[in-house]
């Protein structure tokens, strides 16, 4: 029997063409691109949806995450639906429950409160309308320009709890919400009921509600889009000086590193606060360089880092008056922060000094610059004796220093150096050298009369020599009391001009330090909380103490 040839066979051996692969085609929802209103909410996957509940019955909400939420389902209005938010989104919403303490019934300014603190952002319009018949409130804040989902949570739940206002349920919800971790995986974003669905209506500024239809809520939602001027910008800077972020530290460690966060983050916002802001960069450079960078700075690299920082910060360009010189200020700071004992590198726990390690046979960097620093000094301060221009106050002689080149953080380091404090002259000796006094017995001792040998009774020869030995002794000790008392006088009176010395620096520091309103401003530092505050005023009112204990003097 012969079998029949198929055409296309080719004999044994032959290559035969792969068949061609085609992709199986992913299901996609059925978008009716007429619709305006439901192109608001483009992310359609893990969306939600309930049976339509009884009266005064809360609905029974279940997760669908087998396919994406299409149009066409919608439409068809046989269930409750709500969506979810995808990587970037276009609006945010706020939930507030009848109940709420932010519900208008119950403070009719909360939600102006709430639209206030949006305003840093750029967000200034919203759309009410109630959530179902529970009269809950939906607020949308449309804007154009899309954002990423948890930079917009992040920045929004910041602002608002630094503002007051706490998010939990049943009072205050936000979507896309700040979500959580579960296995080192980020969850899901919450989900949201769709608006104008059963019980949903668009409010009046009354919070009364209007008749509602998709194309009046498309209508607003494109009136407030072209208000809401929000950036990607405005939202890195809103994270980094509202949101206090975690750090797995003790809350004084984070509270303090916050603290600084909160200090250096807005940048200048005028002229004048160049010292205060390199003074928080400083702080949290050096102490939390471990935490932050992953390795502790020091010397070159310390000042790299700073200097770096500093001219990131907003308003640098525009308010900082020592461009010209950042980089040495910024070594001041450094160099303070490093050679201060009240500070060190935050590595979990207070490091304690290695008393058996050997100093360094060469000077290290840091050395070198403290010496240059206390060089300078001494040079500015020769230059003004010489040419005997040197103030005899505290205030003017720092003033005059400074406008020789020297920072303020390096006079206050060195004061030994400049301080009239520090430069008086030594305490006169107690008794003038050309008097002999005993000091134990305070009785004079005079030179013997007698020339005394080992015979009791003298010889005339011997009287007479003792007698010219007296008169000479005598002689020359009413010469060495003449000498004394004018060593005596003259350091009285020298001690005399210190000491008025001493008492007009005094009451120049008085008038300029220690003023009822520099006082006042002192202890409202005190009690502030703050703790970079607390430490400079505790600082003062410890000089305050000395130098009142030195006028009782």
């Amino acid at each position: 029997m012969t079998l029949p040839l198929i055409s296309s066979f080719k004999g044994f051996g032959a290559k035969l063409k792969p068949k061609r692969s085609h992709p199986s085609p992913q299901f996609q929802s059925i978008q009716e691109g007429e619709d305006a209103f439901l192109t608001l909410f483009p992310h359609r996957h893990d969306y939600i949806w309930a049976a339509h509940p009884q009266p005064m019955a809360k609905p029974a909400w279940q997760t669908e995450s087998r396919h994406p939420l299409s149009d066409r389902l919608i439409l068809q209005g046989g269930y409750l639906y709500g969506v979810r938010f995808g990587p970037k989104t276009h609006y945010l919403l706020f939930d507030i429950d009848s109940r709420s303490l932010y519900h208008p019934r119950h403070d009719p300014f909360a939600i102006a409160r709430l639209v206030a603190a949006l305003e840093v952002l750029g967000l200034v319009s919203y759309i009410a309308v109630t959530s179902s018949y529970s009269d809950g409130l939906h607020l949308y804040f449309p804007f154009e320009q899309a954002q990423k989902s948890y930079e917009l949570a992040g920045a929004v739940q910041a602002l608002l709890e630094n503002a007051g206002f706490v998010f939990s349920p049943g009072q205050l919800e936000l979507f896309p919400n700040d979500r959580g971790f579960v296995d080192g995986k980020p969850t899901l974003y919450a989900a949201h009921r769709l608006p104008l669905q059963l019980g949903s209506y668009l409010l009046d500024s009354d919070w009364e509600p209007i008749f509602s239809t998709p194309a009046e809520f498309v209508h607003q939602w494109r009136f407030c889009l072209r208000r809401n001027r929000i950036t990607s910008r405005a939202l890195k800077q809103v994270l980094k000086t509202a949101k206090r972020r975690r750090f797995s530290l003790s809350g004084k460690v984070d509270k303090f590193l916050n603290d600084l966060n909160a200090e250096i983050e807005p940048g200048w916002s005028g002229t004048g606060q160049t010292n205060r802001i390199l003074g928080r960069i400083a702080l949290r450079t050096y102490i939390f360089a471990k935490i932050l960078y992953g390795h502790c700075l020091e010397g070159k690299a310390l000042v790299e880092k700073m200097v770096e920082i500093a001219t990131a910060l907003p308003g640098y360009r525009d308010h900082c008056q020592h461009q010209h010189e950042i980089r040495h200020r910024v070594e001041e700071w450094a160099q303070s922060v490093e050679t201060t004992t009240r500070y060190f590198p935050y590595k979990g726990r207070r490091a304690k000094p290695n008393r058996s390690s050997k100093p360094a046979e060469t000077p290290s960097w840091h050395e070198q610059q403290l010496e240059d620093a206390r060089g300078r000094i001494s040079r500015a301060i020769a230059l003004m004796l010489e040419s005997n221009a040197l103030p005899i106050g505290a205030t003017a002689r720092f003033s005059a220093l400074t406008e020789s080149g020297i920072g303020g953080a390096t006079l206050y380091r060195h004061k030994d150096l400049w301080h009239p404090e520090y430069l008086m002259p030594a305490n006169p000796p107690p008794y003038p050298p050309g008097l002999d006094i005993e000091r134990e017995g305070n009785a004079p001792k005079y030179p013997s009369l007698l020339a005394l040998k080992s015979s009791n009774v003298p010889s005339g020869k011997e009287l007479s020599g003792a007698r010219d030995s007296n008169a000479q002794a005598i002689s020359s000790n009413t010469q060495e009391n003449r000498e004394g008392v004018e060593f005596v006088r003259q350091k009285l009176a020298e001690v005399e001009e210190v000491q008025a010395y001493k008492r007009a620096a005094q009451l120049e520091l008085w008038h300029t330090h220690f003023c009822p309103a520099h006082v006042d401003k002192m202890r409202r530092w005190l009690e502030s909380g703050d703790v970079i505050l607390v430490a400079e005023a505790e600082v003062f009112f410890g000089l305050m103490q000395r130098a009142s204990d030195y006028n009782l003097r």
